[in-house]
């Protein structure tokens, strides 16, 4: 490296008023020396911001490209509409809303997004976001000048879409439903005799599908595959094992450290020990796949998650408690065959996108397929492992 970052400086026309809202928003410590013309704040975790008075600013008018906000700041919040509420009492004003994103400008007027992120309760900073003509070009620049290496590299941007639902097939949409509210204590959000949505009360949105000639796995024979599973985690493996079987679960094998169970509809799913926190949580989505390398990096561009684990066969996108999707390599992997029922998808994912078409040319660059299927918001692809996925649209 050349150097590291000291400081992400933000321009008004004052900088006291600016640093006294993002310490009252995020809880930062501000470090005023009476300069009328520079505010230091830290975070609390490794980040220094500051805000310097520029006279003469003219304030970003976001999205006008003519008068561009250059960077961004993406700050996360356990929730979307209250961390809203207390920026705009804070003198913020909101933009826009999106899914898992709101868009506000602060007082000097720079754009900045709250991004839902319901496993921390307080305010904490993501990251900044500079606005570039080439992407590759400046993090390659900035990468070599802080030592901070590239650890995602999509077409422009970090991200074709969001990840929306993990939805599990069934012959009985509700009862598979049921059998996972009662177990993790998720809530029906949505629901009719074909579809169910549940949120997970930390960030996941599970849904289940009606499925009438559904083929159940049966695993671990490689004839009848998972496709994917479920890690939730549990304080004791014993007595979250009995809950599962009393709820219809049927237990398949014990380990140390995991037990695996098959739900209702003939899922695989891990129970895995976790004694940190008493209730049950969801982990993450494993997907079985005949590379994990490849796999991984397709659905990283795709859902802008960054690669943060690689092992032999292994490999993990985005952040523990911030919905991961895994990866583990199968030798005698076979893929689905959708919409064909002998070879069942088992599971898909969901992805919500704000421009479909842009998108749809986005993820067949990447290998995607296009399988010529879709309804009023949605559209079905396979990715590299011949998985269906769909992109959708509000």
């Amino acid at each position: 490296m050349i150097g590291r970052l000291r400081a992400v400086v933000l321009d008004a026309p004052d900088a006291r008023r600016l640093a006294a809202f993002y310490t009252a928003l995020g809880g930062w410590t501000g470090q005023d020396d009476g300069d009328e013309d520079w505010v230091t704040m830290e975070t609390g975790d490794g980040w220094r911001l500051a805000a310097q008075r520029s006279p003469d600013h003219v304030p970003p008018r976001w999205p006008d490209p003519a008068y561009p906000q250059q960077a961004h700041l993406d700050l996360r919040v356990p929730d979307l509409d209250a961390g809203a509420a207390r920026a705009v009492g804070l003198g913020a004003g909101l933009l826009r809303r999106n899914e898992s994103w709101y868009t506000l400008a602060d007082p000097a007027g720079h754009p900045f997004d709250l991004c839902l992120f319901p496993a921390r309760q307080e305010t904490t900073l993501m990251g900044v976001m500079l606005d570039c003509p080439a992407a590759g070009e400046l993090s390659a620049f900035y990468a070599e000048l802080l030592g901070k290496p590239v650890t995602y590299q999509g077409e422009g941007v970090a991200m074709i879409g969001t990840l929306r639902a993990v939805v599990l097939d069934a012959p009985d949409a509700r009862r598979l439903a049921a059998f996972y509210a009662a177990l993790g204590g998720w809530t029906e959000q949505y629901a009719d005799d074909d579809w169910i949505t549940m949120e997970t009360g930390d960030g996941w949105r599970i849904a289940t599908q009606r499925s009438p000639d559904h083929v159940p796995p049966r695993w671990p024979d490689p004839a009848y595959p998972q496709q994917a599973h479920l890690d939730l985690r549990v304080p004791d493996l014993d007595a979250g094992s009995a809950k599962a079987v009393e709820l219809g679960a049927e237990l398949l094998r014990r380990n140390e450290n995991w037990y695996t169970l098959a739900d209702p509809a003939g899922h695989p799913f891990d129970l895995c020990l976790f004694p940190a926190k008493q209730e049950t949580t969801l982990m993450g989505v494993m997907l079985d796949c005949p590379d994990a390398k490849e796999l991984s990096t397709f659905y990283a561009q795709l859902l802008g998650k960054p690669v943060t684990y690689e092992g032999e066969g292994v490999a993990m996108i985005g952040e523990d408690g911030a919905q991961p999707v895994m990866f583990q390599q199968i030798t005698d992997y076979h893929a689905p065959r959708w919409p064909d029922p002998a070879y069942p998808q088992q599971f898909h994912l969901d992805v919500t996108v704000d421009d479909v078409d842009a998108a749809e040319a986005a993820v067949l660059k990447l290998g995607a397929t296009s399988l010529s299927y879709g309804g009023v918001n949605w559209r079905v692809y396979a990715d590299p492992a011949g998985k269906p996925f769909c992109l959708c649209w509000d």
